[in-house]
């Protein structure tokens, strides 16, 4: 089975300072966002794959990204809602730009995020790394179950929860972060594939264009 995992598209327009958007922040796409959605299905519909199924988050960057894609190749596919692809909720931070953060206290808290992936304590996130992965791992058993060896699947989800799902892979997770690599940015994908081995990253934090080069 493939998944092909997207981060959702922009949303925030150039000149405008970002800030952390997690579960709490429902940011609608804007226009490059949208453009990054269409751009997505192109590729999609131009290596001819034939998915099987499109799950997203809830938030309406991830939902509307979605539901983009399927008007696009003209599916009949529905996408489905799952909170498990919700993203996290940054606490203190939510709402906030680097600059504010750092004006609060929480520089050494905000490198050891942007460059270990190392919760922060003091900023009031919800849940854990732990209960992220149980979701995560929870989801994709699922899929395992649901679908054919050779089916595709399309998973939209956001930049903090997807980094996650490097830890379904023995050392992966690890060895991104040492590569500084764990990021994924806007509208870029990465692709997973499971067999009788387990899972395998094919690649990761590509711009859709990537598939061109035969991965499908």
């Amino acid at each position: 089975m493939k998944i092909i995992f997207s981060r959702h598209g922009n949303t925030f327009s150039p000149g405008e300072t970002p800030v952390w958007v997690g579960a709490r922040e429902d940011l609608p796409l804007v226009d490059s966002g949208i453009q990054q959605a269409k751009n997505l299905a192109h590729v999609i519909q131009e290596v001819g794959l034939n998915l099987k199924a499109i799950y997203c988050g809830p938030l309406s960057r991830t939902n509307n990204y979605a539901k983009i894609i399927v008007e696009e190749l003209h599916s009949s596919l529905k996408p489905m809602i799952d909170p498990r692809l919700n993203e996290i909720d940054y606490g203190k931070w939510s709402g906030l730009s680097n600059v504010e953060i750092q004006a609060q206290g929480d520089a050494d808290a905000l490198v050891a995020w942007e460059k270990l992936s190392q919760w922060p304590k003091e900023a009031d996130w919800l849940d854990s790394p732990d209960i992220i992965f149980s979701e995560i791992k929870a989801f994709t058993d699922d899929l395992i179950k649901k679908y054919a060896a050779d089916d595709a699947v399309l998973v939209v989800t956001s930049n903090g929860r997807l980094r996650y799902f490097l830890q379904l892979i023995p050392g992966a997770f690890t060895q991104h972060i040492q590569n500084n690599t764990f990021k994924v940015s806007t509208g870029n994908i990465c692709l997973f594939e499971h067999d009788s081995q387990g899972w395998q990253v094919k690649f990761w934090n590509k711009k859709p264009e990537y598939c061109l080069y035969g991965f499908f």
